[in-house]
């Protein structure tokens, strides 16, 4: 936080009061009336060492409406701080009347705020899977009947899972390095030199995948993928934990963490459909395909560990040679998710029913578990404790506000962001609970 307001400070013009789009959201929409209470200059993308791009304001001034910050406000603030400086009577005093908290603390029920959601609603709908409010665990996967055991454990490890807002972004690297490592090491072994090797070039790799995910979005970035890593790794685990016979290859671990870190790279920050109507270079490379942001970050992710990091790619490729297309079925799961979530959820179900037989179905069957793993690890935020979800989907909220503010959405998610939320609990939570 402080390091995100220094950045502010020192891409910020003297005189001039620079607003985050967290901030412009947040004051735009406290108002307990229909009349703003700040004016606003928006002043677009602007660059921030270390953080990337972000969408800002200039805070101009109070309006009318806003009694207790309009200049004759300020005035009578400035001589009161005047004569207590004079006085030398340093107390604390309180300069904002009862009628300032009625508009901006009490907020407006017209669903207009970033965070204050209608929580009766949804909860109505979801209590059995909010970690908080569930009997036995933040959510059921329903893969395995040895696998409710560990639903006390989940309830306890899994509802604030994540990682830490503050660290830095050498940090965050250093984690996905570590966890992507113990995988890796798991496949190929340890081999004193050569791991020594893949090790230098896998934290290279990761630094490379930081960097092309370029923070278009907030949503989609390589923090949240870092966040949705920790939450597929812990669920693998607990996988390998209770001997789920389909989850004895260390490949399929390696593959569904891969996959999660890179699955966003090249979102923009809107669904595939605007695209289309954009006109954009994805869609004239990708043409009838669809999926065209999951297939970009796929093929973007090989092709920097194909040509950037050879010795790594090798390994990789001799220990799994269907990596890549797994890879590509995974993300390309996402995609679908977006468009068509009960029939994706469906089908790996079915495929999960059928009784065990043959090798081939044997290995569906495990492409099905790794599959439920990768959507459940993405839409984690909604299974775990209920201020983990507020500041998940405030993200999420957040990023979409950025781009209907530049002009690539047409409609205001606000207004229907509660029905939002509750639609995703009944099309994607609850079915793969039920699955």
């Amino acid at each position: 936080m402080v390091n995100f307001t220094s950045r502010h400070e020192s891409t910020g013009a003297p005189g001039k009061i620079h607003c985050s789009s967290d901030l412009f959201c947040h004051l735009k929409s406290s108002s307990a009336s229909s009349s703003p209470l700040y004016n606003f200059k928006a002043r677009g993308l602007v660059d921030m060492k270390g953080k990337g791009e972000h969408y800002t304001y200039w805070l101009e001034s109070a309006t009318g409406s806003n009694t207790a910050a309009d200049p004759r406000a300020l005035q009578a603030l400035s001589a009161d701080a005047k004569r207590m400086i004079t006085s030398q009577k340093w107390k604390m005093r309180r300069y904002f009347e009862d009628e300032m908290s009625n508009q901006l603390v009490h907020r407006s029920h017209s669903r207009q705020s970033l965070v204050d959601f209608d929580t009766a609603s949804i909860m109505s709908s979801s209590s059995s899977i909010v970690s908080g409010d569930s009997d036995g665990g933040a959510f059921g996967c329903g893969l395995d009947d040895s696998l409710a055991e560990f639903k006390e454990e989940l309830h306890f490890v899994w509802s604030d899972l994540g990682i830490d807002q503050d660290i830095s972004t050498e940090e965050v690297q250093s984690k996905v390095v570590d966890v992507l490592l113990t995988a890796l090491t798991a496949c190929v072994g340890k081999g004193g030199k050569r791991l020594q090797k893949i090790e230098t070039q896998l934290l290279s790799f990761v630094e490379a995948i930081a960097n092309g995910y370029r923070n278009r979005s907030k949503f989609h970035s390589f923090r949240s993928a870092t966040d949705v890593l920790l939450k597929a790794d812990f669920l693998w685990q607990r996988l390998a934990e209770h001997k789920s016979q389909e989850s004895c290859d260390p490949w399929d671990q390696f593959v569904l963490l891969f996959a999660v870190l890179i699955h966003d790279m090249d979102h923009t920050g809107v669904p595939n459909s605007q695209l289309v109507a954009e006109g954009d270079y994805l869609v004239q490379q990708y043409k009838q395909k669809g999926a065209y942001q999951q297939r970009s970050s796929v093929d973007s992710a090989m092709e920097i560990l194909e040509d950037d990091f050879g010795d790594l790619y090798d390994e990789i490729m001799f220990g799994c040679p269907r990596f890549r297309k797994s890879v590509k079925d995974l993300v390309l799961l996402d995609a679908d998710m977006e468009s068509e979530p009960e029939n994706v959820i469906s089908r790996l179900h079915d495929v999960l029913e059928r009784p065990s037989g043959d090798g081939r179905l044997s290995r569906q069957r495990t492409e099905a578990i790794i599959g439920l793993t990768f959507i459940l690890a993405t839409v984690g935020h909604y299974c775990q404790a209920y201020d983990v979800f507020l500041r998940q989907t405030k993200i999420e909220l957040d990023s979409e506000m950025e781009a209907f503010l530049a002009g690539r959405s047409t409609e205001d998610p606000r207004p229907k962001w509660h029905d939002v939320q509750a639609l995703a609990f009944e099309e994607k939570i609850l079915p793969l609970l039920d699955a």
